[in-house]
């Protein structure tokens, strides 16, 4: 069984959240799904994740911590494509 962060880009009642929801809730059947929303919060929200900076670009700080405490095995963007690229690559080199 994976530890899988989803990280979407907004929350669940929009957009690129409604495809992390649904994502998450199948994929939650077989293994544990941590969801981190970095989105502005909405409610009634389910989850929206930590809080951020407003000068953090994309909540990499948020994203980072959220790594550190839970060790996924898995981390799933689901967002704005130049964003993930660039979180993605972030993450990569700070290892």
């Amino acid at each position: 069984m994976a530890r899988i962060l989803f990280v979407s880009h907004t929350p669940r009642g929009f957009g690129f959240g409604k495809v992390a929801a649904g994502i998450a809730d199948a994929l939650a059947s077989r293994h544990v799904v941590r969801v981190l929303g970095l989105g502005p919060a909405m409610q009634p929200e389910g989850w929206t994740g930590e809080s951020c900076d407003p000068l953090d670009i994309g909540c990499s700080s948020a994203l980072r911590a959220a790594l550190r405490t839970d060790g996924a095995d898995l981390v799933l963007l689901v967002g704005v494509n130049v964003l993930s690229a660039w979180q993605a690559s972030n993450l990569q080199s700070q290892k």
